[in-house]
């Protein structure tokens, strides 16, 4: 049984002729309705009749036939404000530019799947995830109390996000309008850092929803260990 949508429209779509032979089987018997008679039904008023009903059906069926066409992004013909609108496009921030790719889009919330979307969008970048927890508030001896356990982040999950000065979207100099101040003095322009905007922006589309966001730039990324995932405990 074949599941492609493009076969499926076209088997139950009848065109004008068609139609018109179905509706006027419909009619009656006797020589009053030209059927079973020796009268014949083509050009006649009633023929006429059911020929005009044929392609009054044929063109409204047609509409429900392109309905089952619209409900496939590959086959869509006039519903994609609405496709786009259902996937949240058109985004900036979104690595899916093109509606079908994103419905087409397996996507993940692994380290690895969000630098291969950032390496799509021309960031060399590496991520690590730390789960954080910080132990304090302990005493020891008399009245002794356990210390309390909470995460260094807001969900105990850090994303921390390496990018490369070399990426090729950071080429042309943009910079971000929070000014570093650094070694200021009287007379010197206010330094700016590089714009890493987009890549908060793309990030935030893509990274767990509780996971807390740190971007670092850099020369060049780290070289990879192999797992990016880390568990820290500190005491304090």
């Amino acid at each position: 049984m074949s599941c492609e949508p493009a076969n499926t429209p076209r088997a139950i779509c009848l065109d004008k002729a068609r139609w018109s032979a179905a509706l006027a089987s419909l009619r009656p018997r006797g020589r009053a309705w030209r059927h079973g008679g020796t009268d014949a039904l083509p050009g006649s008023v009633m023929g006429q009749f059911f020929d005009w009903m044929g392609g009054a059906y044929a063109d409204a069926n047609a509409r429900l036939c392109d309905l089952l066409a619209e409900m496939f992004c590959a086959t869509r013909i006039n519903s994609t404000p609405e496709w786009m609108r259902d996937f949240g496009l058109p985004d900036g921030c979104d690595p899916f530019a093109d509606v079908c790719a994103k419905v087409s889009a397996v996507g993940d919330t692994t380290t690895d799947y969000a630098e291969a979307v950032l390496a799509g969008a021309g960031f060399i970048a590496e991520i690590a995830e730390a789960h954080v927890l910080i132990m304090s508030n302990g005493r020891v001896g008399c009245g002794g109390r356990a210390g309390q356990m909470r995460p260094l982040s807001e969900d105990g999950v850090l994303w921390t996000v390496t990018v490369s000065k070399a990426s090729p979207a950071l080429a042309g100099g943009a910079t971000s309008q929070k000014a570093l101040a650094r070694n200021m003095r009287a007379g010197r322009k206010i330094g700016c850092g590089v714009d890493v905007s987009a890549v908060e922006c793309l990030m935030r589309r893509i990274m767990p929803f509780h996971a807390d966001l740190r971007i670092v730039l850099d020369d060049a990324p780290p070289p990879s260990s192999g797992d990016s995932s880390q568990n820290l405990l500190l005491f304090f």
